[in-house]
């Protein structure tokens, strides 16, 4: 099946159903729909579901849960959004497929577009591979990783 990416929802589809994927940012319960915020690596989307006034709708989702989404898309105040008819967890062989389409998503918009030093430097630029991948480290986990790397290669 194919997925849209949010950065490619606009007025032109308006009226339509989309088949979308995402992860769950945010959920609000209001007195009215339930609001959910989600994120494909291309940016985030809010949509709406609605069971009764005040009632959260897909209580099984949670906050960081992979979701497929089926939904209308409609304008309100100037700002597009999807309407949910059908919403559910990512099956568990897609899992790892769709985190690695938001990493790769979110690290390429990280990437630097200049990578030249101030200054001319041997020693930098034996470095500059470094730099720019700790530049671009996504997460905590990464960073221990490669300080714990370079530590070592110190050492040798």
């Amino acid at each position: 099946m194919e997925f849209r990416q949010f950065e490619t929802i606009s007025n032109k589809d308006i009226g339509k159903t989309l088949d979308l994927r995402g992860k769950v940012e945010t959920i609000k319960q209001t007195a009215g729909p339930t609001l959910m915020i989600l994120n494909d690596g291309t940016g985030n989307f809010t949509f709406k579901a609605f069971i009764k006034p005040g009632i959260r709708a897909f209580p099984e989702i949670e906050a960081g849960d992979l979701v497929y989404v089926s939904a209308v898309i409609n304008e309100r105040k100037d700002t597009i959004e999807g309407e949910v008819k059908s919403m559910r967890k990512l099956a568990l062989e897609d899992i790892e497929d769709f985190q690695n389409h938001i990493h790769e998503k979110n690290a390429a918009k990280v990437l630097p577009t200049n990578t030249e030093f101030s200054i001319k430097s041997k020693v930098l630029e034996s470095q500059k591979d470094r730099f720019i991948k700790i530049a671009t480290m996504m997460d905590i986990h990464q960073l221990l990783q490669l300080k714990e790397q370079y530590l070592s290669s110190w050492t040798k």
